[in-house]
């Protein structure tokens, strides 16, 4: 999924952890209850998701440590739900303690990534580490989104981490469309896609993986030629919602 090196992945999701946590350290208490991007989810639901998938992306790592698997989720899709509903109804300040410590117990985990471990076999996606550390990445940045705050948009994601989630997130193209991928901000330039119709989409890094991702800012990114089709589902085990 990507050409990033173990240490750089490692380093992308600390640094991805770190600013969702400025963000959510911002907000003000009568923030939480507010609606975020995510149709049918507070702010509140925003964090919560991302405590417990900080928590189940660390257990994958310290379980591949001893060479070992584990589903993502103890009890599944329900028990994610309901562990999602049940923290976005804590006091704010409690939430964001969970948040930081479970930041806390990922940055413990992934100080043991190497070439070797970044190869095990994990059941996240039925992948390696590496695809883990690569997930807790994108899930911070673009959670950071969701929580639909002005001052952070897809425009502040980087040129590695914007590379790394188109990506992720290319197998959402149409397949009968030839989709070419222009950056204006950077040397980026990429063809998806099989034969038919061109498309070109141009702007800045940021916003083509943001448009990709259902992440995209109105108006940052031009259609060339043909239209764009509509996008696909995401991949299984996204960072959809």
């Amino acid at each position: 999924m990507t050409t990033l090196t173990p240490a750089a992945l490692v380093r992308g999701s600390l640094d991805g952890q770190r600013e969702a946590m400025r963000l959510v350290a911002a907000l003000r208490d009568e923030q939480y209850g507010e609606p975020s991007r995510l149709p049918g989810w507070t702010r509140a639901h925003v964090v919560a998701h991302l405590v417990g998938n900080a928590l189940a992306q660390t257990r994958q790592v310290e379980y591949a440590l001893r060479g070992m698997q584990i589903e993502v989720y103890t009890g599944g899709q329900q028990a994610r739900d309901s562990d999602i509903e049940r923290r976005s109804g804590l006091p704010p300040a409690e939430l964001a303690t969970l948040l930081r410590d479970a930041h806390a117990g990922w940055e413990r985990a992934v100080a043991h990534v190497d070439a070797d471990l970044a190869a095990a076999p994990v059941a996240y996606r039925d992948g390696t580490v590496a695809d883990v550390v690569a997930g807790r990445w994108m899930e911070s940045l673009v959670h950071a989104v969701d929580l639909g705050l002005p001052t952070y948009t897809c425009l502040d994601w980087g040129a590695d981490f914007s590379e790394l989630l188109i990506g992720y997130v290319r197998v959402r193209l149409p397949t009968d469309q030839s989709v070419r991928l222009e950056a204006t901000d950077t040397p980026y330039t990429a063809t998806f896609g099989g034969p038919g119709p061109e498309v070109r989409l141009r702007g800045r890094l940021g916003a083509l993986a943001g448009l990709l991702a259902d992440r995209g800012t109105p108006g940052a990114v031009a259609s060339l030629a043909a239209p764009l089709a509509e996008l696909g589902p995401y991949p299984r085990g996204s960072v959809r919602r």
